[in-house]
């Protein structure tokens, strides 16, 4: 399963290289195996869920991508990642679903109340208890977008630029808060001074002042930003929100590079499957510990306990203080 899910080597691919060595699996073998593993597997991966939804700093950041499954036969399902803010226990929950539907989302965060930092994608929005705040570097990369079509002569005059250089001041401010290793509070606070609201202020202050052209790009940037204010300001309140989203961009693309090495699953209970094994994996990686031995000793654990509760399953997350020999090396 690490071959697979860490490494991109299809079962397949797996099974010529075992028949080499004498080991008779066929490549439905190892499915089968997976599965199995992956229903020891499962409490956990709920645990993990449950802790994420009662998150204390009520932030939690989300992305999707595709996924080809031939059991549903439209031409893509969706996978889903929800992930733990910056400045809490690393947990990457992945979900997998028939479609992109708002509905998937308001189904899994169930009754969680507090902050989604997303993408501004509308499966996102109006959904009861939840309070949006949009990435800026999606905000940004449309101007750099228009950037890029532009000559030098040009790009001396850009409003597109000069807003871009405007999102980037903000980023620079962050950067300076990473760097000085500032926690949540330090930073509400800091983002909540004069000198940080007058950077902000002073984007939208440039955009409400120009009218681009009706279709122009330009217009579509505009947009984007001035349509969603209150979401594109919601940072403000609290420092856990990051300003981008990328944590769940870089979260999503190890999924996205084995989708290009295994390119589908048969069904979706094998979907389900994968998405278990797969949230485990990036969970335990996140938090530095060995992967191979993280989640064998788990299987073992959780295949042969009755009784699991969640002082068992609170024992068994994957931290470097609870199982030095898992540590990362």
């Amino acid at each position: 399963m690490i071959n697979k899910f860490m490494y991109g080597i299809p079962y397949y691919r797996q099974a010529d290289v075992m028949i080499n060595d004498g080991l008779n699996f066929s490549r439905q073998d190892l499915c089968n195996f997976q599965i199995r593993a992956t229903e020891i597997l499962k409490p956990m991966y709920d645990y993990l869920k449950k802790k994420l939804l009662s998150t204390s700093s009520n932030v939690i950041c989300a992305d999707e991508t595709t996924l080809r499954v031939l059991e549903n036969k439209k031409a893509n399902s969706y996978v889903w990642v929800y992930i733990s803010d910056f400045y809490n226990y690393p947990i990457y929950i992945y979900k997998y679903c028939k479609n992109r539907s708002k509905e998937n989302v308001k189904k899994f965060l169930g009754d969680y109340n507090g902050y989604l930092l997303t993408d501004a994608y509308t499966g996102y929005e109006n959904i009861d208890g939840i309070k949006n705040a949009f990435c800026r570097a999606h905000a940004r990369r449309k101007f750099a977008e228009i950037k890029k079509t532009l000559s030098e002569e040009q790009k001396k005059e850009s409003v597109a630029v000069r807003i871009r250089k405007k999102i980037d001041k903000l980023f620079f401010e962050e950067n300076k808060f990473k760097e000085s290793k500032f926690g949540p509070e330090k930073i509400f606070s800091e983002r909540n001074t004069e000198k940080y609201l007058s950077l902000v202020d002073d984007i939208f202050s440039e955009l409400e002042s120009i009218e681009p052209s009706e279709g122009s790009a330009l217009k579509r940037a505009f947009d984007y930003i001035l349509n969603r204010k209150e979401e594109f300001l919601t940072f403000l309140k609290d420092g856990h929100i990051e300003l981008s989203n990328n944590i769940s961009e870089r979260a999503i693309k190890p999924f996205v590079i084995d989708r290009k090495n295994l390119l589908f699953s048969n069904t979706e209970n094998g979907a389900d499957s994968s998405l278990i094994f797969f949230s485990l994996q990036q969970t335990a990686r996140a938090n530095g510990v060995n992967t191979i031995k993280y989640i064998s000793e788990l299987i073992n654990k959780l295949g042969t306990t009755i009784n699991i509760d969640d002082n068992l399953l609170e024992d068994l997350l994957p931290r470097k203080s609870n199982f030095s020999v898992f540590n990362a090396k």
